[in-house]
């Protein structure tokens, strides 16, 4: 009966442990979802303190078999949306209000950003974009994944967690990402995409490591007692 208690505590005390490391992940993050409307988000207004975090859910701009760069954006005629389209998901989810494009392919997502100043280093964390990318901000080419190209080819897919560092000091930022999809089912930013400061972003990454580890570490105890 004592070693039966005995596991029963280890077992509460493993899940209470990670309870708590996912309330402290859900803390992180600013309430709220799709704040993003129509390519735009003005956060000027949020507080970033205490580590919080922004996911930046919602309507983005898409421009559908277009490989847009930042100048396209700044000379005439400037390109036609082709539609506004729900980040994260994939371009061919199949959605009442929206269009339905091909497994593969190439586009364009854009959005601007307004921000406080008590953000001093601004950065974003990306995980899956299927299944190459390259990242803008305010003109700028922050990251690629993979080979980004709309001949099979130059395209290479790639996949890795990024914190990208964005341009420092400006309050507001044009995220342009050009996105290749060229041998898998479902194309598009289809995680979510959270900004804010770079060190809370690699505070929660540390978290995350730590429930990963704890995961792990649980499975393995388990399989040696049973």
């Amino acid at each position: 009966i004592g070693k039966k208690i005995s596991s029963n505590w280890r077992i509460l005390f493993i899940i209470g442990l990670i309870a708590f490391i996912l309330l402290a992940i859900r803390m992180m993050y600013l309430p709220g979802s799709d704040l993003v409307n129509n390519g735009k988000v003005d956060l000027s207004k949020v507080d970033f303190n205490q580590n919080k975090l922004v996911k930046l859910d919602g309507k983005w701009e898409f421009y559908w078999d277009r490989l847009l760069a930042p100048e396209d954006f700044t000379s005439e005629p400037k390109p036609q949306i082709d539609t506004f389209i729900k980040v994260p998901g994939s371009w061919h989810d199949k959605r009442e209000e929206a269009k339905r494009y091909p497994d593969c392919g190439v586009a364009t997502y854009r959005v601007l950003i307004k921000y406080p100043s008590t953000i001093k280093n601004p950065a974003l964390r990306i995980e899956s974009v299927s299944r190459a990318y390259k990242l803008y901000a305010n003109g700028q080419l922050i990251e690629e994944v993979g080979k980004v190209s709309n001949n099979a080819s130059y395209f290479e897919p790639g996949y890795k967690i990024v914190i990208a560092d964005l341009p420092k000091n400006k309050q507001e930022l044009e995220l342009i990402i050009q996105v290749s999809n060229l041998d898998y089912v479902r194309g598009g930013i289809r995680e979510n995409i959270v900004f804010g400061d770079k060190q809370a972003l690699e505070h929660e990454k540390m978290v995350l490591l730590i429930i990963q580890g704890v995961f792990i570490g649980a499975a393995f105890i388990f399989a040696i007692y049973y």
